[in-house]
């Protein structure tokens, strides 16, 4: 039995979005790490070198949901790959 054209096509377009969120997932990762280059060590800040631990905080707050984003999306895309495989798998029964 042909199978259905829906579906298949339906599968292609999850399988479209598995893919989107898993080569999105490397860029949000490295935002955090742009982030992570926005640190100052002091010196940079002359007299606003008060600022430095706030400044700081901020990256190491961006570096840190981003890294997150980046699992998260990964997390996301092999789930939304395994939903194809299992709306396949059903399918041949």
């Amino acid at each position: 039995m042909a199978p259905d054209p829906a579906l298949t096509a339906a599968l292609a377009d999850i399988r479209a979005d598995a893919t989107f969120w898993s080569t999105t997932a490397p860029t949000v990762g490295g935002c955090g790490d742009q982030a992570a280059g926005l640190r100052f060590d002091g010196a940079e800040l002359g007299i606003f070198s008060p600022l430095k631990s706030a400044v700081n905080g901020v990256s190491d707050l961006v570096r840190d949901r981003c890294s997150e984003g980046e699992t998260a999306m990964d997390d996301i895309a092999d789930k939304v790959a395994n939903a194809a495989k299992l709306i396949e798998e059903a399918d041949r029964w």
